[in-house]
């Protein structure tokens, strides 16, 4: 009986840390319009929500730097609840 209870705690423990794992890593994609922009946030008019997102000097842009009301892809992580953009597509991305 303890050895049962030591496997179904240990099996817990291994499917919290991978879920842990794979939330960290998870990636976003934001498409849509730029309603807002300054050097450190962007916010995004997607088809079902605004979307800001922060961004700082790691993250990459392609396709020179968006403007306001233009089409953009945002790619992001999040950390703690907060979006953090790695990669920011003026014109948008190909899908």
């Amino acid at each position: 009986m303890r050895t049962m209870k030591s496997i179904l705690a240990f099996a817990a423990a291994i499917t919290l840390l991978t879920t842990i794992a794979m939330a960290a890593g998870e990636k976003f994609r934001a498409d849509g319009t730029v309603q807002r922009l300054s050097s450190d946030m962007i916010l995004v008019r997607a088809s079902t929500q605004d979307v800001e997102i922060t961004r700082d000097a790691k993250t990459k842009l392609t396709g020179g730097e968006p403007r306001k009301a233009a089409p953009v892809t945002v790619f992001y992580t999040k950390v703690n609840g907060q979006n953090y953009a790695t990669e920011i597509v003026a014109g948008g991305a190909k899908k």
